[in-house]
Protein backbone atom coordinates (compact mmCIF):
# COMPACT_ATOMS: atom_id res chain seq x y z
CA UNK A 1 0.00 0.00 0.00
CA UNK A 2 3.16 2.22 -0.65
CA UNK A 3 3.40 3.05 -4.52
CA UNK A 4 1.31 5.73 -6.10
CA UNK A 5 3.84 4.80 -9.32
CA UNK A 6 3.43 2.69 -12.65
CA UNK A 7 5.21 -0.26 -11.18
CA UNK A 8 5.10 -4.13 -12.21
CA UNK A 9 2.00 -4.14 -10.03
CA UNK A 10 -0.03 -1.21 -11.15
CA UNK A 11 -1.76 0.93 -8.23
CA UNK A 12 -4.08 2.87 -9.69
CA UNK A 13 -5.81 6.06 -8.18
CA UNK A 14 -9.59 6.57 -7.73
CA UNK A 15 -11.30 9.55 -6.85
CA UNK A 16 -13.54 10.79 -4.20
CA UNK A 17 -15.44 13.56 -3.38
CA UNK A 18 -17.76 15.14 -0.74
CA UNK A 19 -19.16 18.44 0.57
CA UNK A 20 -15.89 19.86 1.83
CA UNK A 21 -13.02 17.64 0.38
CA UNK A 22 -11.69 16.03 -2.74
CA UNK A 23 -9.58 12.70 -1.44
CA UNK A 24 -7.33 11.27 -3.86
CA UNK A 25 -6.75 7.50 -2.95
CA UNK A 26 -5.00 4.14 -4.32
CA UNK A 27 -7.35 1.43 -5.79
CA UNK A 28 -5.98 -1.00 -2.86
CA UNK A 29 -8.62 1.11 -0.82
CA UNK A 30 -12.22 1.01 -1.74
CA UNK A 31 -15.04 3.58 -0.09
CA UNK A 32 -16.87 2.26 2.68
CA UNK A 33 -19.17 5.20 3.01
CA UNK A 34 -19.76 8.65 1.98
CA UNK A 35 -21.16 11.31 4.21
CA UNK A 36 -23.99 13.53 3.54
CA UNK A 37 -24.02 16.07 5.40
CA UNK A 38 -23.63 14.40 9.11
CA UNK A 39 -19.98 13.93 11.03
CA UNK A 40 -18.76 11.37 8.40
CA UNK A 41 -17.86 12.67 5.31
CA UNK A 42 -15.53 9.32 3.54
CA UNK A 43 -14.46 5.83 4.79
CA UNK A 44 -11.82 4.13 3.20
CA UNK A 45 -11.15 0.71 3.86
CA UNK A 46 -8.57 -1.89 2.62
CA UNK A 47 -9.68 -4.52 0.12
CA UNK A 48 -8.38 -7.42 1.32
CA UNK A 49 -10.81 -8.87 3.85
CA UNK A 50 -8.53 -11.05 5.48
CA UNK A 51 -6.38 -9.13 7.36
CA UNK A 52 -6.27 -9.68 11.13
CA UNK A 53 -7.51 -5.74 11.01
CA UNK A 54 -8.66 -3.56 7.74
CA UNK A 55 -6.59 -0.55 7.84
CA UNK A 56 -8.92 2.37 7.11
CA UNK A 57 -8.85 6.11 7.04
CA UNK A 58 -12.81 7.79 8.13
CA UNK A 59 -12.70 11.85 7.09
CA UNK A 60 -15.01 13.35 9.61
CA UNK A 61 -15.88 17.19 9.90
CA UNK A 62 -17.55 19.08 13.06
CA UNK A 63 -19.40 22.54 12.66
CA UNK A 64 -16.82 24.38 14.64
CA UNK A 65 -15.44 28.08 14.12
CA UNK A 66 -12.68 27.80 16.89
CA UNK A 67 -9.22 28.27 15.58
CA UNK A 68 -6.46 25.22 15.24
CA UNK A 69 -5.21 25.56 18.33
CA UNK A 70 -8.62 24.68 19.97
CA UNK A 71 -9.27 21.93 17.29
CA UNK A 72 -5.97 20.45 18.26
CA UNK A 73 -6.69 20.18 22.01
CA UNK A 74 -10.09 18.53 21.47
CA UNK A 75 -8.95 16.01 19.32
CA UNK A 76 -5.79 15.16 22.49
CA UNK A 77 -8.25 15.20 24.73
CA UNK A 78 -10.77 12.90 22.77
CA UNK A 79 -8.91 9.92 21.78
CA UNK A 80 -8.35 8.86 25.51
CA UNK A 81 -12.38 9.84 26.44
CA UNK A 82 -13.32 8.11 22.83
CA UNK A 83 -10.96 4.99 23.61
CA UNK A 84 -9.91 3.90 26.92
CA UNK A 85 -6.53 3.23 27.73
CA UNK A 86 -4.84 5.39 24.74
CA UNK A 87 -1.72 6.22 24.79
CA UNK A 88 -0.50 9.52 23.16
CA UNK A 89 2.71 8.54 21.21
CA UNK A 90 3.23 11.88 19.46
CA UNK A 91 1.88 15.51 18.47
CA UNK A 92 3.58 17.49 15.05
CA UNK A 93 2.86 20.07 13.17
CA UNK A 94 1.06 19.55 9.58
CA UNK A 95 2.23 21.36 6.16
CA UNK A 96 -0.18 19.92 3.45
CA UNK A 97 0.06 20.48 0.24
CA UNK A 98 -1.36 24.20 0.33
CA UNK A 99 1.92 25.50 2.60
CA UNK A 100 4.63 27.12 0.63
CA UNK A 101 7.79 27.76 1.85
CA UNK A 102 7.66 30.23 4.45
CA UNK A 103 3.82 29.37 5.56
CA UNK A 104 2.75 28.29 8.76
CA UNK A 105 1.42 24.62 9.05
CA UNK A 106 -2.43 24.16 8.47
CA UNK A 107 -2.50 21.29 10.91
CA UNK A 108 -2.02 18.53 13.59
CA UNK A 109 -1.02 14.87 13.31
CA UNK A 110 -1.32 12.96 16.74
CA UNK A 111 -0.43 9.69 16.87
CA UNK A 112 -1.66 7.31 19.67
CA UNK A 113 -2.91 3.32 20.02
CA UNK A 114 -5.44 1.94 22.36
CA UNK A 115 -6.15 -1.68 23.37
CA UNK A 116 -8.76 -2.73 21.38
CA UNK A 117 -8.73 -6.18 23.26
CA UNK A 118 -6.36 -8.18 25.48
CA UNK A 119 -3.67 -8.53 23.29
CA UNK A 120 -4.05 -6.29 20.83
CA UNK A 121 -3.28 -2.77 20.53
CA UNK A 122 -4.59 -0.40 17.48
CA UNK A 123 -2.67 2.63 15.98
CA UNK A 124 -4.38 5.64 14.91
CA UNK A 125 -2.73 8.17 13.22
CA UNK A 126 -5.03 11.54 13.25
CA UNK A 127 -5.00 14.51 10.97
CA UNK A 128 -6.73 17.93 12.45
CA UNK A 129 -7.44 20.71 10.61
CA UNK A 130 -9.62 23.74 11.03
CA UNK A 131 -11.39 26.08 8.17
CA UNK A 132 -12.88 28.60 9.99
CA UNK A 133 -15.90 27.25 9.75
CA UNK A 134 -15.41 23.50 10.64
CA UNK A 135 -12.71 21.06 12.06
CA UNK A 136 -11.97 18.39 10.05
CA UNK A 137 -10.25 14.94 11.16
CA UNK A 138 -8.82 11.92 9.02
CA UNK A 139 -8.22 9.60 11.22
CA UNK A 140 -6.47 6.59 9.73
CA UNK A 141 -5.89 3.09 11.58
CA UNK A 142 -4.10 0.05 11.76
CA UNK A 143 -2.02 -2.31 13.52
CA UNK A 144 1.73 -1.70 14.72
CA UNK A 145 2.50 -4.49 12.63
CA UNK A 146 0.77 -3.66 9.49
CA UNK A 147 2.30 0.43 9.94
CA UNK A 148 5.47 -0.14 7.79
CA UNK A 149 3.05 -1.09 5.07
CA UNK A 150 0.56 1.52 5.07
CA UNK A 151 1.17 4.69 6.98
CA UNK A 152 3.18 5.96 3.76
CA UNK A 153 -0.33 5.26 1.84
CA UNK A 154 -2.18 7.36 4.02
CA UNK A 155 0.08 10.02 4.50
CA UNK A 156 0.15 10.68 0.73
CA UNK A 157 -3.93 10.72 0.76
CA UNK A 158 -3.78 13.02 3.53
CA UNK A 159 -1.19 15.67 2.43
CA UNK A 160 -2.67 15.28 -1.17
CA UNK A 161 -6.18 16.26 -0.03
CA UNK A 162 -8.17 19.25 -1.40
CA UNK A 163 -10.17 21.66 0.62
CA UNK A 164 -13.47 23.31 -0.38
CA UNK A 165 -12.22 26.01 2.45
CA UNK A 166 -10.49 28.78 1.30
CA UNK A 167 -6.69 28.39 1.47
CA UNK A 168 -6.44 31.73 3.41
CA UNK A 169 -9.02 31.06 5.78
CA UNK A 170 -7.33 27.70 6.58
CA UNK A 171 -4.11 29.74 6.74
CA UNK A 172 -5.87 32.26 9.15
CA UNK A 173 -7.73 29.35 11.85
CA UNK A 174 -3.66 28.03 11.24
CA UNK A 175 -2.59 30.80 12.86
CA UNK A 176 -5.30 32.27 15.34
CA UNK A 177 -5.37 32.61 19.07
CA UNK A 178 -7.14 30.22 21.35
CA UNK A 179 -10.82 31.09 21.77
CA UNK A 180 -11.41 28.53 24.45
CA UNK A 181 -8.50 29.18 26.39
CA UNK A 182 -6.20 26.29 25.69
CA UNK A 183 -2.78 26.61 27.53
CA UNK A 184 0.15 27.25 25.45
CA UNK A 185 3.49 26.28 25.45
CA UNK A 186 5.29 29.77 25.68
CA UNK A 187 8.50 28.69 24.02
CA UNK A 188 7.37 27.01 21.27
CA UNK A 189 4.93 29.60 20.22
CA UNK A 190 7.15 32.31 20.55
CA UNK A 191 9.73 30.27 18.68
CA UNK A 192 7.18 29.30 15.66
CA UNK A 193 5.38 32.29 15.89
CA UNK A 194 2.08 31.14 16.28
CA UNK A 195 0.29 29.33 19.12
CA UNK A 196 1.50 26.34 19.99
CA UNK A 197 -0.84 24.13 22.75
CA UNK A 198 0.91 23.19 25.94
CA UNK A 199 1.62 19.48 25.69
CA UNK A 200 3.08 18.66 28.96
CA UNK A 201 -1.07 19.39 30.44
CA UNK A 202 -1.55 15.24 28.73
CA UNK A 203 -1.03 12.88 31.75
CA UNK A 204 2.00 10.67 30.42
CA UNK A 205 1.11 6.94 29.73
CA UNK A 206 2.30 4.18 31.96
CA UNK A 207 3.56 0.68 30.82
CA UNK A 208 2.31 -2.73 31.60
CA UNK A 209 3.76 -3.99 35.04
CA UNK A 210 4.14 -6.79 37.26
CA UNK A 211 4.93 -7.80 41.04
CA UNK A 212 8.57 -5.97 41.71
CA UNK A 213 10.78 -8.66 42.16
CA UNK A 214 14.85 -7.87 43.52
CA UNK A 215 17.45 -7.53 40.55
CA UNK A 216 19.01 -10.61 42.22
CA UNK A 217 15.76 -12.62 40.83
CA UNK A 218 16.31 -11.93 36.71
CA UNK A 219 17.39 -15.42 36.57
CA UNK A 220 14.75 -17.26 38.65
CA UNK A 221 12.52 -15.10 36.43
CA UNK A 222 13.68 -15.38 32.87
CA UNK A 223 13.85 -19.35 34.09
CA UNK A 224 10.26 -19.20 34.50
CA UNK A 225 9.31 -17.75 31.26
CA UNK A 226 11.08 -20.17 29.23
CA UNK A 227 14.21 -17.99 28.06
CA UNK A 228 17.56 -16.90 28.60
CA UNK A 229 19.34 -14.28 29.17
CA UNK A 230 22.04 -14.51 26.60
CA UNK A 231 19.42 -15.28 23.57
CA UNK A 232 18.37 -12.49 20.74
CA UNK A 233 15.57 -10.17 22.36
CA UNK A 234 13.49 -9.00 20.20
CA UNK A 235 13.85 -5.20 21.60
CA UNK A 236 16.63 -3.99 23.77
CA UNK A 237 16.49 -0.52 25.26
CA UNK A 238 19.29 0.65 27.91
CA UNK A 239 18.56 4.10 29.61
CA UNK A 240 21.24 6.34 31.54
CA UNK A 241 20.86 9.27 33.53
CA UNK A 242 24.02 9.54 35.85
CA UNK A 243 24.63 7.18 37.93
CA UNK A 244 20.90 5.59 37.38
CA UNK A 245 20.70 3.02 34.38
CA UNK A 246 17.98 0.58 34.08
CA UNK A 247 16.84 -1.60 30.73
CA UNK A 248 13.70 -2.82 28.55
CA UNK A 249 14.30 -6.07 27.20
CA UNK A 250 11.51 -8.29 25.02
CA UNK A 251 11.98 -12.40 24.69
CA UNK A 252 10.16 -14.39 22.11
CA UNK A 253 8.88 -17.23 23.64
CA UNK A 254 6.53 -19.87 22.24
CA UNK A 255 2.94 -17.98 23.38
CA UNK A 256 4.31 -14.41 22.57
CA UNK A 257 7.09 -12.03 24.30
CA UNK A 258 7.85 -11.43 27.73
CA UNK A 259 9.45 -8.48 28.91
CA UNK A 260 11.87 -7.92 31.60
CA UNK A 261 12.92 -4.70 32.74
CA UNK A 262 14.13 -2.17 35.49
CA UNK A 263 10.63 -1.38 37.89
CA UNK A 264 9.41 2.06 37.81
CA UNK A 265 6.88 3.98 35.68
CA UNK A 266 9.21 5.46 33.47
CA UNK A 267 13.10 5.95 32.85
CA UNK A 268 12.13 9.58 34.90
CA UNK A 269 11.33 7.69 38.12
CA UNK A 270 13.29 4.33 38.00
CA UNK A 271 13.42 2.06 40.83
CA UNK A 272 16.91 0.17 39.88
CA UNK A 273 16.74 -2.40 42.84
CA UNK A 274 13.90 -3.95 41.29
CA UNK A 275 12.74 -5.82 38.02
CA UNK A 276 9.57 -6.68 36.92
CA UNK A 277 8.49 -9.52 34.58
CA UNK A 278 5.64 -9.54 32.13
CA UNK A 279 3.77 -11.34 29.23
CA UNK A 280 2.94 -8.77 26.31
CA UNK A 281 1.42 -8.98 22.78
CA UNK A 282 3.94 -8.09 19.99
CA UNK A 283 0.98 -5.59 18.94
CA UNK A 284 1.26 -3.99 22.22
CA UNK A 285 5.13 -4.13 22.33
CA UNK A 286 5.77 -0.37 20.92
CA UNK A 287 3.41 1.40 22.73
CA UNK A 288 4.96 -0.14 25.73
CA UNK A 289 8.27 0.44 25.62
CA UNK A 290 8.17 4.03 24.36
CA UNK A 291 5.65 4.78 27.81
CA UNK A 292 8.56 3.01 29.86
CA UNK A 293 11.16 5.13 27.85
CA UNK A 294 9.14 8.01 29.13
CA UNK A 295 9.47 9.75 25.45
CA UNK A 296 6.49 12.21 25.27
CA UNK A 297 4.79 14.51 22.76
CA UNK A 298 6.82 17.78 22.60
CA UNK A 299 7.03 20.16 19.67
CA UNK A 300 10.67 19.63 18.25
CA UNK A 301 12.38 22.34 16.36
CA UNK A 302 15.26 21.41 14.06
CA UNK A 303 18.20 23.41 15.89
CA UNK A 304 21.55 20.84 16.06
CA UNK A 305 25.06 21.14 17.49
CA UNK A 306 27.91 19.38 17.98
CA UNK A 307 29.84 18.63 21.44
CA UNK A 308 33.07 16.49 22.17
CA UNK A 309 32.77 13.13 23.13
CA UNK A 310 33.93 14.16 26.32
CA UNK A 311 31.55 16.48 27.21
CA UNK A 312 28.92 14.31 25.78
CA UNK A 313 29.89 11.54 28.50
CA UNK A 314 30.17 14.17 31.58
CA UNK A 315 26.64 15.39 30.51
CA UNK A 316 25.26 12.05 30.78
CA UNK A 317 27.46 11.07 34.01
CA UNK A 318 26.21 14.52 35.55
CA UNK A 319 29.91 15.82 36.36
CA UNK A 320 28.73 18.81 34.85
CA UNK A 321 26.83 21.36 36.68
CA UNK A 322 22.88 20.67 36.29
CA UNK A 323 21.04 18.23 35.82
CA UNK A 324 22.11 14.80 34.00
CA UNK A 325 21.02 14.33 30.59
CA UNK A 326 19.06 10.47 30.28
CA UNK A 327 20.48 8.77 27.10
CA UNK A 328 18.64 6.19 25.13
CA UNK A 329 20.70 3.09 23.37
CA UNK A 330 18.28 0.56 21.59
CA UNK A 331 20.12 -2.27 19.99
CA UNK A 332 20.46 -2.81 16.12
CA UNK A 333 22.11 -6.20 14.88
CA UNK A 334 25.00 -5.85 17.28
CA UNK A 335 25.31 -2.27 17.03
CA UNK A 336 23.35 0.41 18.71
CA UNK A 337 21.71 3.06 18.10
CA UNK A 338 21.55 6.50 20.19
CA UNK A 339 19.36 9.24 21.65
CA UNK A 340 19.36 11.85 24.50
CA UNK A 341 16.96 14.18 26.64
CA UNK A 342 18.64 17.55 27.07
CA UNK A 343 16.69 19.24 30.21
CA UNK A 344 14.97 22.26 29.03
CA UNK A 345 15.81 21.21 24.92
CA UNK A 346 14.19 18.38 24.45
CA UNK A 347 14.55 14.88 22.92
CA UNK A 348 17.95 14.83 20.22
CA UNK A 349 19.36 12.38 17.99
CA UNK A 350 23.14 11.31 19.23
CA UNK A 351 25.68 10.42 15.80
CA UNK A 352 29.30 10.16 16.27
CA UNK A 353 31.12 12.17 13.82
CA UNK A 354 35.39 11.79 12.81
CA UNK A 355 37.14 14.03 15.27
CA UNK A 356 35.82 12.84 18.66
CA UNK A 357 32.10 14.83 17.81
CA UNK A 358 28.73 13.67 18.53
CA UNK A 359 26.18 15.51 16.44
CA UNK A 360 22.62 16.17 17.97
CA UNK A 361 19.59 16.51 16.19
CA UNK A 362 16.40 17.15 17.09
CA UNK A 363 14.22 13.74 17.60
CA UNK A 364 10.36 14.47 17.25
CA UNK A 365 8.23 11.09 19.42
CA UNK A 366 7.19 10.26 16.13
CA UNK A 367 10.38 9.66 14.59
CA UNK A 368 11.29 7.97 17.83
CA UNK A 369 8.35 5.91 17.81
CA UNK A 370 8.95 4.87 14.16
CA UNK A 371 12.14 3.70 15.17
CA UNK A 372 10.72 1.12 17.52
CA UNK A 373 7.84 -0.28 14.71
CA UNK A 374 11.18 -1.05 12.85
CA UNK A 375 13.40 -2.74 15.25
CA UNK A 376 10.35 -5.16 15.80
CA UNK A 377 9.25 -5.89 12.11
CA UNK A 378 12.88 -6.19 11.08
CA UNK A 379 12.80 -9.01 13.70
CA UNK A 380 9.11 -10.82 13.86
CA UNK A 381 8.64 -10.05 10.18
CA UNK A 382 5.18 -8.60 10.72
CA UNK A 383 5.01 -5.23 8.61
CA UNK A 384 6.33 -4.09 5.37
CA UNK A 385 7.30 -5.87 2.31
Amino acid sequence: MTDHSDTKTEVLIDEAQTARLFVRYPNVLRVEEVGHGDDVELVLVARDADLPFRPNIVFTSTKNTAPLVDASMAAILAAGEQHLGARLVSVDVFFGSLALADDPPIGRVLIFAYPATRHLDVMVKKWVIATGEYHLHASASFLPSQALAVEETFDWIVTNLRFAADPETIQTAATANSEEGVQLDDDATARAGFPLEDLTVIPAPEPASARQMPVSAIEMLIDAWGVRLEQPKVLHAVVTHGRVQGFYAAYSTKDGLVVLRTSGASTHALDTANVEAYELSPERLPADSVAWMGVVPAFRFSDSWSISDEEYADRVDGISRGEPWTEFRIEFENRWWRAVFVPGRGLFEAISQEGGKIALHALPAARFFDLILRRVDSVLGTGAE
